[in-house]
């Protein structure tokens, strides 16, 4: 009955819709002969929209789209709307709802973007759209499912076979735009500047759920290469995003796919701060003053023992993280003393205590020649940590908060962390 209906249906509405000219749109299901694929040439399709009816505008709202091909199976016609009844525009017929396979019209891996809309997604469907959707250029968006569905679960299990990864609330094309309750599976292109967007945006939640979709997939390069671009930038967002990874349970992200000084950091190991151009390493004096602080120096040569070792210990407060650097010898923190000398520099000190602002640190990443070094800056002042430029007679050099910015000279600024 239900064939005999679309026999005799009125043809599509190519008013409202694009006429893209498919040979098989107004035929039956002819999948098992030989039929001439799309698309011809060496492009891609936009959109195919899979149990798509073409553009329909109701009283209930709009749906569907007016220039794509529409996979549905050979009886169905228009359900709603104005042109309820009429042959769907541009079909690309399959067998059926549980037997879906376009392999004979749609060529593999040469659709751009795939669309859903609360329809069933089975193994069958789910195997189709994974066939055709490219891997480098494709995305798949879905509409009205919910997170915890089968339909989305048959989805992802086989679009893992082509790279492409969940990424929810993608900033849709215009051409996809008017549609709402949308997930997006999508490419390795567009997926890097989603996660750069997210850091950059302090949206740490999703970075850190986007990550580990990355991690299962063959996304690794995804991670690094955002990071990387942090770091060139001396962005200090790329600490904060390594910091919520650590604690949310992307250890495994921070080790794999962050320069491999991040991971001591965050596990708080003992580590060496070594200045770049002195090449000394910031240690505690070994007398403390009447207040019993300790100043702070680089040492001319030593570089191995538990003077020299610091621990760096992480507080999130604000939207970001800074840290605490402890020395291991004596187990006092370095902070900036309150007052300044002549030139605006203020002292650095180890003390016992630890609870202001001053005892605080932003670690910012600067690369150099190749090389990751670090400007350490005071939370309290915006003061970086300098090196005196003149040496005591020993050769050990004072340490200081330089009175304006460092960030500009990494060589002069930048500390190695070991």
């Amino acid at each position: 009955m239900a064939m005999r209906e679309w026999d005799i249906a009125e043809s599509p509405n190519y008013g409202t819709n694009v006429d893209k000219v498919y040979p098989y749109s107004e035929v039956p299901f002819i999948g098992q002969y030989k039929l001439v694929k799309i698309p011809q040439g060496q492009g891609l399709i936009e959109l195919v929209d899979y149990w798509g009816e073409g553009r329909i505008n109701s009283t209930a709202g709009v749906s569907g789209f007016p220039d794509c091909y529409n996979v549905n199976h050979p009886s169905q016609c228009v359900s709603n709307g104005p042109d309820r009844g009429k042959k769907i525009p541009n079909r690309v017929p399959v067998r059926s709802y549980t037997h879906c396979d376009t392999t004979s019209y749609i060529k593999d891996s040469s659709v751009k973007n795939v669309t859903v809309m609360s329809a069933p997604i089975n193994n069958s469907c789910a195997a189709d759209i994974a066939r055709m959707v490219h891997p480098q250029l494709g995305r798949v968006v879905v509409f009205g499912f919910s997170d915890s569905s089968a339909d989305l679960a048959n989805l992802h299990k086989e679009l893992k076979v082509k790279n492409l990864v969940r990424c929810d609330g993608y900033y849709l094309p215009e051409s996809l735009r008017g549609l709402t309750l949308y997930d997006t599976i999508n490419n390795p292109n567009d997926s890097k500047v989603i996660l750069r967007n997210y850091v950059l945006n302090s949206k740490f939640n999703d970075a850190v759920r986007l990550c580990k979709e990355f991690s299962f997939s063959n996304y690794s390069n995804t991670i690094n290469d955002v990071v990387t671009e942090l770091i060139l930038q001396k962005n200090r967002k790329v600490m904060d995003f390594a910091y919520r990874l650590w604690n949310d349970g992307g250890q495994r992200v921070v080790a794999k796919y962050f320069p491999k000084i991040f991971e001591k950091v965050m596990n708080e190991k003992d580590v060496k701060i070594i200045s770049k151009i002195r090449s000394q390493a910031l240690k505690l004096a070994v007398d403390m003053d009447r207040d019993r602080d300790r100043m702070a120096w680089g040492d001319v040569s030593d570089k191995s023992s538990q003077r020299v070792k610091w621990r760096f210990m992480p507080i999130w407060r604000d939207g970001s993280v800074t840290f605490k650097l402890m020395n291991v010898d004596c187990g006092m923190f370095l902070k900036l003393a309150a007052y300044t000398d002549s030139y605006k520099d203020r002292e650095a000190w180890g003390a016992f205590g630890s609870s202001t602002n001053r005892h605080c640190w932003y670690l910012d990443p600067v690369m150099l020649n190749g090389e990751l070094l670090f400007f350490v800056v005071n939370k309290e002042y915006g003061l970086g940590l300098k090196l005196d430029a003149n040496p005591d007679s020993a050769g050990d050099r004072q340490l200081w908060g330089h009175n304006s910015s460092v960030h500009n000279d990494p060589e002069y600024f930048g500390w190695r962390i070991d």
